[in-house]
């Protein structure tokens, strides 16, 4: 097990370079690749590394400003605990780092020996492909470009995995991703995309917990941008989650943690911070100054969308038996319960950590409450989710956004979180006005990832959108109907109605900006849905 005191330098950690060449050679798949908005590159890897790469060695992958060569996050996985519903025994699974706490692995879920690796890749899609493959399929002499034919919309079942993968516009509804057949093509999120699996099971389980089982879980993880959708998701990664419990058994008490190692700049001198109120986590600089970003320095933040964190705690890079590296699985539970490594609660006062005449809480230094003090450190932070239960092929979805803040007038550190707040509060109130539930917030059609959802569930792609919606439900109706009104007089603007499923395209290039309702009548069910009309 490594020693994680040692790391004075955490970009020199090494590992295998030959075997991570024939690794990212195999299928002619990337292992690796990126995501570029105005101000900020993002890199991922698909064995369930996020904001980081790790081909020559683990490199952070959050780099801002864009150019720069300076980051604000190190590297990032999740962790994750269940407990056995029959037996009541400990499952769980945990990444931080290569070759030490590492049970998570690229590629979905599948029988063993594991060999299928046709799926073990990251897929990348851009709109303006989807655009163009819309425009021009069937067209004579159009080549269907690759990243179209190669999305992972199905898996092989003959190997153990789920039929339905990446979610995808299904023109016949039969369940099979046929863009050359059909013309099905893929539910592009964003203006650029990546989409990867994980899974707790097909690899070698190192680090702090070999011998305790993992879950068997699939995470679904699509990664992407809408910087020309919105001023306020400028320098903005939306991630799309989606748990799947591919075991036999079923689990209670599941905790998801999403752990992150920021580094603001030179890793040694960070204080890490919450608001409860706003799902948000962040990072900032202890001081005001820093080797890296000189005087005027970023904040880096995650907030969660669609649901609550149950805790937020920070550890620091030592060998403290409170606040120090786990060791062992129970260690890492406690964190992602919101306790210390030794089960203690933490405080309200100080750093968290005392013991006498003190009131407690789950969020360490919560926004309003206290605040970080003292000298910096070299700090990890994990926000947890949950408990929840997950039975045999059942889901849970999360909507997350990653993003940094710099307050370029002011040298204080600490003003930097303050914009970054503000920001969070800015995209809260955006994704509210147009949401639904999982990803429908901004882009309805990721809810072809839930199998098992209810058979009323209606796909709107994309939304917000300028040029085309898609809408698209599997289910068989007898009669149905959809008419688009303008949110502020009621007129309706479009009409359309028939029988059997629903697929519809409508055309939003003679509509002005703004907001509209589109309003769903079926024999089964009628519901109303929001949809942004925006450049």
């Amino acid at each position: 097990m490594i020693d994680f005191s040692t790391f004075t330098s955490k970009k020199s950690l090494f590992i295998g370079l030959l075997l991570v060449i024939i690794f990212c050679q195999s299928n002619g798949q990337n292992i690796s690749d990126r995501l570029e908005l105005e101000n900020v590159i993002v890199k991922f890897d698909s064995r369930a590394y996020l904001f980081s790469t790790n081909l020559n060695s683990l490199e952070s992958g959050f780099e801002f400003p864009k150019g720069s060569g300076n980051s604000t996050i190190f590297a990032s996985s999740y962790w994750l605990t269940g407990i056995d519903s029959s037996t009541n025994a400990l499952h769980s699974s945990f990444k931080t780092y290569p070759n030490s706490f590492d049970c998570f692995f690229a590629g979905p879920a599948r029988n063993p020996p594991y060999n299928d690796q046709s799926r073990n890749g990251i897929f990348k899609i851009s709109k303006s492909t989807v655009i163009d493959f819309n425009q021009n399929f069937g067209m004579p002499g159009y080549v269907i470009p690759s990243s179209i034919i190669n999305w992972p919309g199905n898996g092989n079942v003959n190997s153990g995995m789920s039929k339905k993968l990446a979610p995808f516009f299904d023109l016949n509804n039969n369940g099979n991703y046929e863009s050359i057949q059909n013309g099905d093509f893929p539910l592009a999120l964003g203006t650029e995309n990546l989409y990867f699996l994980n899974n707790d099971i097909s690899g070698n389980r190192t680090g702090l917990n070999p011998s305790v089982p993992g879950l068997n879980i699939e995470i679904r993880t699509y990664a992407y941008v809408l910087e020309d959708e919105y001023d306020a998701f400028k320098d903005c990664v939306f991630l799309n989650v989606v748990l799947k419990n591919r075991s036999q058994i079923k689990y209670k008490d599941v905790y998801f943690g999403l752990w992150f190692d920021f580094d603001i700049g030179g890793g040694s001198d960070d204080y890490i911070g919450c608001d409860s109120a706003l799902n948000v986590f962040y990072a900032y600089n202890a001081d005001n100054s820093d080797n890296d970003y000189g005087n005027f320095i970023p904040a880096q933040g995650l907030m969660l969308l669609n649901n609550n964190f149950n805790s937020f705690i920070g550890y620091n890079n030592s060998i403290n038996s409170i606040n120090g590296n786990p060791q062992n699985p129970i260690e890492a539970n406690n964190y992602l319960h919101g306790l210390w490594k030794n089960g203690n609660k933490i405080s309200q006062t100080g750093n968290g950590t005392d013991t006498f005449n003190t009131t407690y809480t789950k969020f360490l230094f919560n926004n309003g409450v206290n605040q970080e003090s003292g000298p910096g450190y070299d700090k990890r932070a994990l926000g947890g989710i949950g408990p929840f239960s997950l039975s045999q092929n059942e889901s849970e979805c999360f909507d997350l956004v990653v993003f940094p803040a710099l307050d370029t007038i002011s040298p204080i550190a600490y003003s930097s979180v303050v914009q970054l707040l503000n920001k969070a509060d800015t995209i809260k109130k955006l994704f509210d006005m147009v949401g639904q539930g999982c990803a429908s917030s901004l882009i309805s059609g990721i809810e072809y990832l839930e199998e098992n959802r209810e058979i009323n569930q209606v796909s709107i792609y994309p939304n917000p959108s300028r040029d085309w919606v898609y809408i698209n439900c599997e289910n068989t109706f007898s009669n149905w109907s959809l008419k688009l009104f303008e949110s502020i007089d009621g007129k309706e603007i479009f009409h359309a109605s028939g029988s059997g499923a629903i697929s519809r395209a409508i055309n939003l290039n003679s509509y002005r900006e703004g907001l509209y309702i589109l309003q769903i009548q079926t024999n089964l069910f009628s519901n109303n849905f929001k949809i942004l009309i925006h450049d």
